[in-house]
């Protein structure tokens, strides 16, 4: 027996995977020119988190994500501004480890705008024993256009 041989190079094997997806984000605000998404962190595939990439567009189609932000994995909220009122707005996340980027997340939509405000109070103009006729003015819309009233 001569003995052993030298050894070889050194392999650095991670026991990792891709990130899951996130679950959909939900919205915490929506103003008329603003929208904040949040999310919450999904498994990090066994190693930790570097980053999200937040995909969204303007409605147009849910197959087209082409706008992108990246942000650090400890961030879990985003907020975009100089939105379009009235304009529909889709998001979805997608979690990055040491390995790579995982699945996105679900989509969720929503609309640039703000509840209307209420109307002022109504007026009568006509009144017998059978019939009230009431008169109001239109309040400010919100952003999107009035779809009806509730009398």
């Amino acid at each position: 027996m001569v003995g052993n041989g030298n050894e070889s190079d050194l392999l650095e094997v991670m026991a990792a995977v891709i990130p899951e997806a996130p679950a959909a984000p939900t919205i915490s605000e929506a103003t008329k020119t603003i929208i904040t998404i949040d999310w919450t962190a999904p498994y990090n595939g066994g190693t930790p988190l570097t980053n999200y990439i937040i995909q969204w567009n303007s409605g147009n189609s849910v197959a087209v994500f082409d706008d992108l932000t990246t942000v650090d994995a400890n961030t879990l909220s985003f907020t975009k501004t100089g939105l379009t009122t009235g304009e529909i707005y889709q998001w979805k996340i997608i979690a990055v480890n040491a390995i790579g980027q995982g699945p996105e997340s679900e989509h969720v939509e929503v609309m640039a705008a703000i509840i209307p405000e209420a109307a002022e109070a109504p007026t009568s103009s006509f009144a017998d024993e059978t019939c009230i006729n009431i008169e109001w003015a239109a309040p400010h819309d919100g952003g999107t256009p009035l779809t009806n009233y509730i009398v």
